[in-house]
C-alpha cells in the first residue's frame, strides 16, 4: 500500500518537474525571440541615425526583417506562443510610436499604422494556418514581406502615374509591381506543392493585388498575410 502511494506520489512529482521545464523552455523562447526582435528594430535605428538615411529606408529594412524572423517562428514556436509574441511585439510598436522612439521605423509621409498591424497580421495569420499549415502561412509571409515591401519601395522611389481611390493615392508602378511578385511568389509555391495552375495562379494573384490595391493608412499590413494564407489553403 505504501509502496504504490509512493510510486504515485514519485510520478505525480516526474510529471510536475517536466511540466515545469516545459514551460520554462517556452518562456525562454519566447524572450530569447522577442528580445530579438527588440534588439533588430533598435540596430535599425541606431543605423539610421549613424548613416542619415532615410525613414523610408529604415522602414523597409524593418519589414522584411521581420517578415524573415517570422517566417521561421513555427520551427520552434507554438501557434499560442507566435500569437502572444505578436501581441506583444504589436504593444511594443504602440508604445514607441506614441513615445516617438523610433522614428526610422514609424515616421512616413502619411497617416499610418501599418507597423503596429504588421504584427497583428501575422498572429492572425498563424491563428489561421498553424499548426497544420506552415506552408499556407509561410505563403502569406512572403506577401507581406516581398510584394508588398517591393510595391512601396518602387511607388515611392519612381513614382509615375497615380491612381485615387478613397482619397488615397497609388502609384500604378507599385501596384505592378506587386502583382509581379505575388504572382511569382504564387507560382513558385504551387510549384513546390506540385498543383501549378495558371489560372488559379493569375485568380490568387489579381484578388490580392486588388486588395492591397484598396486598403490605407496600413491595413494591408493586417489583411494581407490572412487573406493570402487562408486563399492559399483554399485553392491548394
Amino acid at each position: 500500500m505504501r509502496t504504490n502511494f509512493a510510486s504515485k506520489y514519485f510520478l505525480r512529482v516526474s510529471y510536475l518537474i517536466q511540466f515545469k521545464e516545459i514551460v520554462t523552455s517556452i518562456m525562454i523562447a519566447l524572450f530569447v525571440t522577442i528580445t530579438i526582435y527588440i534588439v533588430l528594430y533598435v540596430f535599425i535605428e541606431v543605423a539610421k541615425r549613424k548613416f542619415l538615411v532615410e525613414n523610408a529606408f529604415s522602414r523597409n529594412v524593418a519589414h522584411v526583417s521581420t517578415g524573415i524572423l517570422s517566417f521561421f517562428l513555427p520551427y520552434y514556436l507554438m501557434p499560442s506562443q507566435i500569437v502572444v509574441l505578436m501581441l506583444l511585439i504589436a504593444g511594443l510598436l504602440f508604445y514607441t510610436k506614441r513615445a516617438r522612439l523610433l522614428p526610422g521605423i514609424h515616421v512616413t509621409g502619411r497617416k499610418s499604422f501599418g507597423e503596429i498591424y504588421y504584427p497583428l497580421g501575422i498572429g492572425v495569420s498563424a491563428l489561421v494556418c498553424l499548426p497544420g499549415n506552415i506552408v499556407s502561412f509561410q505563403f502569406g509571409i512572403w506577401i507581406l514581406t516581398l510584394s508588398d515591401t517591393l510595391a512601396g519601395m518602387i511607388g515611392g522611389r519612381f513614382g509615375g502615374k497615380k491612381i485615387s481611390f478613397w482619397s488615397k493615392e497609388k502609384t500604378v508602378k507599385g501596384t505592378l509591381s506587386f502583382f509581379i511578385m505575388t504572382f511569382i511568389i504564387s507560382g513558385y509555391y504551387f510549384f513546390i506543392i506540385g498543383k501549378f495552375n495558371m489560372v488559379e495562379i493569375f485568380l490568387l494573384t489579381f484578388i490580392l493585388t486588388f486588395i492591397e490595391f484598396i486598403l490605407v493608412s496600413g491595413l494591408d499590413n493586417l489583411v494581407l498575410p490572412v487573406l493570402a494564407s487562408s486563399l492559399f489553403m483554399l485553392l491548394v
